[in-house]
């Protein structure tokens, strides 16, 4: 069964991958060079979705939301990663502790990223700020536990 085109058209490119990735290295580099303001990983959010929401044919609800999947799908695939090397980095008590944290972690995304469809009754308006909002809170997630990677390594 082929997949609709428009799901082939918002999926994750490699484009989008190494646009977030480049801005993660810069932010990384401008740290290591003891920059005045280098910035941090989160301002790396919205690099893939933003060019994507200004095309004037994603305008629409159903195009706003695709264009923050699609990054988003690019976050989780950095915070599945980084939890995977954490499982083998991390002692078993110190895993099972991330891996509870985790857990909960879901839970709140899913019900805090859930709100604006409480606030608008399921309006249009509701989709693309949940579509945000789980970007967003993925993306955060996903460089916290990049931190975690990197402290795991000292």
């Amino acid at each position: 069964m082929s997949r609709p085109a428009v799901a082939d058209e918002f999926a994750p490119t490699e484009a989008d991958r190494a646009a977030i990735g480049r801005c993660i290295e810069d932010v990384g580099e401008a740290l290591e060079a003891g920059a005045d303001a280098p910035g941090d990983r989160n301002d790396c959010i919205g690099v893939a979705s933003g060019p994507c929401l200004d095309d004037e044919r994603n305008q629409s609800t159903v195009g706003q939301v695709m264009c923050l999947a699609r990054e988003s799908a690019i976050w989780d695939e950095f915070l599945n990663r980084d939890y995977n090397a954490l499982r083998e980095k991390l002692t078993a008590a110190t895993f099972e502790r991330l891996q509870d944290a985790q857990r909960k972690w879901i839970a709140y995304r899913d019900a805090n990223c859930a709100m604006p469809h409480a606030f608008f009754e399921g309006g249009t308006m509701a989709q693309p700020i949940g579509a945000h909002c789980i970007m967003e809170m993925t993306a955060r997630r996903a460089n916290e536990l990049a931190v975690y990677l990197d402290w795991a390594g000292l």
